[in-house]
């Protein structure tokens, strides 16, 4: 029933709270680090100066060090500038951050291309390009 209401348009995936939920379950941790008996605030996956909405889709909870230290970065540019794979970015941060994208895809029309932007393929590192664009 689920997967008929989002193919149909009736169910937008923000409205599946998988990553909300996690977020509830992981509120004693950083999202990020996973550091805990710290203080934490909240923090946009997708900073709002590059295009990032300020709603709990875009939300998580992190301790000060990160939030400071990811700054205006988006978590594929910052994990890479630390050194790290992409792969150690923690599901709840991915899960967010795609949803992101996708939104952004379908707000745009450019769901079904093959590439994007067009001419430079489909990577993950510039998975984030189409929030940047989006209109607002």
């Amino acid at each position: 029933m689920t997967y008929k209401k989002l193919a149909d348009g009736r169910l937008q995936p923000s409205s599946v709270l998988r990553e909300n939920k996690q977020l509830i379950e992981q509120a004693d941790r950083c999202a990020y680090c996973g550091a805990t008996g710290v203080k934490l605030q909240w923090e946009h996956i997708l900073p709002l100066s590059r295009g990032g909405s300020d709603t709990v889709d875009n939300l998580v909870l992190a301790c000060a060090p990160c939030n400071l230290a990811k700054g205006a970065l988006q978590p594929l540019e910052w994990y890479a500038q630390r050194g790290l794979d992409h792969k150690e970015i923690p599901r709840l941060v991915m899960g967010k951050l795609l949803k992101q994208v996708l939104e952004a895809h379908r707000q745009q029309g450019t769901l079904e291309a093959s590439e994007y932007p067009v001419g430079e393929g489909l990577h993950l590192w510039n998975v984030c390009q189409v929030i940047g664009s989006r209109q607002r």
